[in-house]
């Protein structure tokens, strides 16, 4: 990371706190359905992050259009 940019630093850090906290809603809605795990459940969030980007990218690109 020594030649990334502040800018590149910043996002790389929001990502992480965004994988960190959908993680953490993961494994309580295990434990809300009784499945218990040792994960962080990291991996399952980027997964989903992945999966999502699209379908939301493209309901922010509708909203904007008409707000």
């Amino acid at each position: 990371m020594k030649n990334d940019t502040y800018e590149s630093h910043l996002l790389k850090n929001i990502f992480v706190a965004q994988v960190a906290t959908l993680a953490k809603a993961i494994k309580a809605e295990k434990k809300a359905k009784g499945i218990s795990t040792t994960s962080n459940c990291y991996r399952e969030a980027m997964i989903e992050i992945i999966q999502q980007r699209d379908h939301i990218l493209e309901m922010l690109d509708e909203i904007e259009e008409h707000y």
